[in-house]
């Protein structure tokens, strides 16, 4: 497996305490990519930053970045995925799920961007990790026929399943999981947006869910023993004076998921 390049991205002040941590606490090599975050992005501005940021050779990339309103910044990531991939899965570990309708303007947002990943990469499937999965009837016949129109073409279901957390944490539900897992194709993407946990694991700036930093590591942990993991992102952190351990959690998720 190509090794993993670790790169703050940088589009808020709590991106830049993400950055100083890895870099100088844990004095770990971490690239500083610098970027004025905006809510609502051009798709072509995307990718000419993560074209600019991210560099040309086959790197891993795990990228770091702060508050989920800019969370749409992983379409970015998930296209220069594109180049390390032509056939993944998009996994997404969020308490919400960021399937809004699908934007005709060419534009991204962190409440509907997922659908446009799911649009105009190479991800062929997905699995959304959350309390609000978005509905499947709709990733169906709204998405896919979409691109069918836009394309000219039939296209095929794309394969798709969701957990909930308080499912995966009985025994049925974590064996579903893998199942689930296996299921996916053997490259993967990983995003997760820590509003998925507990208000005692980090803080972020969005209605939290109650998701442990265990229970997460293990699903890190189960994805790894089963699939290829070929880049992904950990964002969340509001760097708020309420704030005094959330840096540790992305340094445990971060180690967790470059380790091997």
């Amino acid at each position: 497996m190509p090794p993993w390049q670790l790169i703050s991205m940088e589009v808020d002040q709590a991106s830049k305490l993400i950055g100083d941590y890895f870099e100088h606490d844990l004095c770990m090599p971490i690239k500083r990519a610098r970027m004025q975050g905006c809510h609502t992005t051009q798709k072509k501005d995307l990718a000419e930053f993560v074209k600019s940021h991210m560099g040309n050779g086959n790197d891993r990339k795990l990228v770091l970045y702060g508050s989920g309103y800019f969370h749409h910044y992983t379409y970015g990531l998930c296209r220069h995925a594109d180049r390390l991939s032509g056939n993944y899965a998009y996994m997404h570990f969020d308490h919400h799920s960021d399937f809004g309708s699908w934007n005709p303007e060419d534009e991204v947002d962190c409440a509907s961007f997922v659908s446009q990943i799911l649009t105009d990469t190479n991800a062929s499937a997905a699995l959304f990790f959350g309390d609000k999965p978005p509905m499947l009837d709709y990733l169906q016949s709204e998405a896919l026929s979409i691109i069918g129109l836009i394309r000219g073409e039939k296209i095929p279901a794309m394969r798709y399943s969701s957990m909930q957390p308080g499912s995966f944490r009985s025994w049925l539900g974590s064996r579903m999981f893998e199942r689930q897992i296996k299921k996916l194709p053997e490259d993967v993407y990983l995003s997760f947006d820590l509003d998925l946990m507990s208000e005692s694991e980090i803080f972020t700036d969005f209605y939290q869910g109650d998701f442990r930093t265990e229970e997460l590591l293990k699903a890190i942990d189960m994805i790894k023993r089963n699939k290829r993991i070929i880049s992904a992102d950990i964002l969340g952190y509001a760097g708020t004076s309420k704030e005094t351990h959330g840096l540790e959690l992305y340094k445990k998720i971060a180690f967790s998921i470059m380790d091997g």
